[in-house]
């Protein structure tokens, strides 16, 4: 399930017709033939009592909305199309569309236009066809103006590839653009659609269309959706056979007497990651309430100062043979920002050939502290960071603001910078390597905006690295952390979730993946 950029959507293109494996005119007639039918099953209820209104600009998508018509006229539906840029007047589509009774509207003529906003308010459903992934200037005011009354006007609107308005490589969108309720990629996701996704131009639910682009031609994009086909492939294998320790060891440097539930959430996410053998370094004072919450875990006491800071030169003659011997290593979950953690993380890293075998997981406080102390050089190889937009800002040393207007060049950029993994948390969460690998988990769900939730996502991508290479078990561990927050969802709704709730329902996404191979044809849904 691959994401691709204009740019390389073109490109695919260009192959494909030089290799005269298709031609333009074909795979026009085939997208049209694709739309057409995802429009009547979205229908769902015999085609003569149906409106379809189609909207079509002047290049090859608004030929796809053309021929769109034309497939759902003879298939029974009633069908305008509206002409919303000018066409040639001798295009060769137009015509078999007409003889198969669409009824065709130019609202390239301004008299026209408060008729088609009336066909619009009728129909059943809209196709837009009318900018897709060529738009290159801002749409003008007038064209808006016409774009704002259908969308008032239309109770369904379907985009062919993009909303009009949407920048295909950022996703995003002209304020005079059209709205959509669906998203019908055609072919490939994307790469706007991706990153952008859980925003309201791109509507509730997002559809690839098979047009049947060869897969030689998609073999060297680096850039995936986390589709159930592909995380059910990550599925760590489990023989009958095995015994606890095949199944990994995680070791967690968290929490801190100002911050017990971090540790907590990480430790019981973990737990429930399938993960072998789980042990805590902890303060001790936070030992009997993590043994109560996740009495799976063993433990290890940190040497504390009085005021209960961590003594960083012990501590770390503690933690380095551990480290050593785990399989992963979670850094940073409710450690706090004090003096000692501080001088911990530099001890750590002044022997780090010691544990670099070890896969590294680092969120919240040691990503800060990192931050502070310019200490990225120090990483490389099997290293997992997990920062939100704050933290990834502090990172790269930009605003907020910055990030979230660049999200995939700023993730890019911290798995380059750390030398291996970044996830970069949101409504579409991202994760990078270095390698220039990159997935896109299109699962918003506000219910996950709230403390807690970036702790249980780091434990479980940490139990996963047990038993993973770190960029499938930081995928897979996104993937499985969205999943049980709609199931958590499902239950009692996003208003009063919890990451507790969240993590109760780890299981359950768990067995919900293990049972599905197939993909639906919804590659992702905001319902």
């Amino acid at each position: 399930m691959k994401t691709v950029t204009a740019r390389q959507m073109q490109r695919i293109e260009t192959e494909w017709f030089d290799s005269e494996r298709e031609t333009i005119e074909g795979l026009m007639e085939r997208v049209g033939r694709s739309i057409a039918e995802w429009t009547v099953r979205a229908l769902d209820r015999p085609l003569a009592l149906c409106n379809v209104a189609l909207l079509a600009g002047k290049g090859n998508n608004g030929g796809d909305a053309i021929i769109a018509s034309k497939y759902l006229a003879m298939a029974g539906a009633n069908v305008d199309l509206i002409l919303c840029l000018p066409r040639s007047s001798n295009d060769s589509l137009l015509q078999p569309a007409r003889e198969s009774g669409v009824r065709v509207i130019d609202a390239t003529q301004y008299d026209r236009q408060s008729q088609a906003v009336e066909v619009c308010g009728r129909a059943d459903i809209v196709i837009d066809g009318v900018f897709g992934f060529n738009l290159t200037r801002p749409i003008d005011r007038r064209i808006g103006s016409f774009f704002g009354a259908i969308r008032n006007a239309s109770s369904r609107i379907a985009a062919i590839d993009l909303p009009s308005g949407v920048n295909p490589d950022t996703g995003a969108f002209d304020h005079n653009g059209l709205q959509a309720d669906y998203t019908l990629s055609v072919g490939l996701s994307k790469i706007g659609t991706a990153l952008r996704f859980g925003n309201p131009e791109f509507g509730h639910e997002h559809h690839v269309l098979d047009v049947g682009i060869p897969h030689d031609l998609v073999g060297d994009i680096e850039t995936e959706i986390l589709s159930t086909q592909l995380c059910f492939d990550l599925l760590p294998h489990r023989s009958v056979l095995a015994h606890k320790g095949d199944h990994g060891r995680a070791l967690l440097i968290v929490g801190s007497a100002a911050y017990p539930g971090a540790a907590i959430l990480a430790a019981k996410a973990c737990a429930k990651s399938s993960v072998g053998l789980l042990t805590v370094a902890v303060n001790p004072s936070m030992k009997p309430a993590i043994a109560v919450a996740v009495p799976e875990s063993t433990f290890i006491d940190l040497p504390t100062l009085p005021n209960g800071d961590t003594k960083a030169d012990r501590a770390a003659d503690i933690l380095v043979p551990a480290m050593g011997r785990a399989d992963a290593v979670l850094i940073g979950s409710g450690m706090g920002i004090s003096e000692g953690n501080q001088r911990l993380l530099g001890s750590l890293f002044s022997v780090r050939e010691e544990w670099q075998e070890t896969a590294q997981v680092f969120d919240a406080d040691a990503l800060t502290m990192m931050a502070m102390a310019g200490a990225w050089s120090e990483l490389s190889g099997n290293v997992v960071v997990t920062p939100h937009p704050g933290e990834m800002a502090r990172m790269l040393g930009k605003d907020i603001e910055s990030v979230e207007a660049d999200r995939l060049s700023s993730v890019q950029t911290a798995a380059k910078l750390v030398a291996g993994i970044a996830v970069l948390k949101g409504a579409s969460t991202l994760i990078a390597d270095s390698d220039a690998r990159l997935r896109v988990n299109m699962r918003p769900n506000s219910g996950l905006a709230r403390g807690g939730t970036g702790d249980a996502l780091a434990g479980l991508i940490t139990g996963l690295a047990t038993q993973l290479p770190p960029f499938d078990a930081a995928s897979l561990g996104v993937y499985l952390h969205s999943v049980a927050g709609e199931l958590a969802s499902a239950d009692i709704g996003e208003y009063g979730l919890t990451a507790s709730d969240v993590i109760a329902r780890i299981p359950d996404a768990f067995r919900q993946l293990a049972s599905s191979k197939a993909t639906s044809s919804v590659i992702a849904s905001t319902r």
